[in-house]
């Protein structure tokens, strides 16, 4: 079982793009290694963490999880 792994450490307004986005684009350039399945974990600005995971890949499993995972995505 192999998993690919990726970090951001930003503050409010220092990226270019949404956070959200900044995973998506991420997650997305590991998933042509076949990975069956994704997740992320974020803390939120009032220090929640929020876990988001699911089977399949980037698009299917956004489809699938809807609203809650783009709300997390936001940024």
């Amino acid at each position: 079982m192999a998993c690919g792994i990726i970090a951001i450490a930003s503050s409010p307004g220092s990226l270019q793009k949404s956070l959200g986005e900044v995973i998506r684009e991420s997650l997305k350039s590991l998933e042509y290694r076949g990975y069956d399945s994704v997740g992320f974990a974020i803390i939120t600005n009032d220090g929640k963490l929020v876990i988001r995971k699911s089977k399949g890949m980037i698009d299917s499993v956004t489809a699938k999880l809807g609203s809650h995972y783009s709300t997390a995505w936001s940024g």
